[in-house]
């Protein structure tokens, strides 16, 4: 017996069906070597720039606690030497 061999003609918007092709996984398990980009560091210039400009604040500071020291000293001086006189007149 002999097989008969049939053309069938399909509608092709019937049977349509797209095959989407797999996503494959990528084999990188990330078992690399981790490399860290370098941080700029600051220079030793900078460093001692940064350095001195910190004494001069601190300096500036210290002065002007001095002179308000001194002021307060000064009147404090002023107002011993006066004599109880003086006092009431100026109150």
């Amino acid at each position: 017996t002999r097989r008969r061999k049939k053309v069938v003609i399909r509608d092709p918007e019937e049977e349509s069906t797209t095959i989407k092709p797999a996503k494959t996984k990528s084999k990188d398990k990330g078992k690399g070597i981790m490399v860290e980009e370098p941080k700029p560091k600051k220079k030793k210039q900078h460093v001692e720039m940064d350095e001195e400009y910190a004494r001069k604040l601190h300096e500036e500071l210290n002065k002007d606690t001095k002179e308000q020291l001194d002021e307060e000293e000064n009147r404090a001086i002023q107002s011993i030497n006066k004599t109880p006189a003086q006092k009431e007149e100026v109150e």
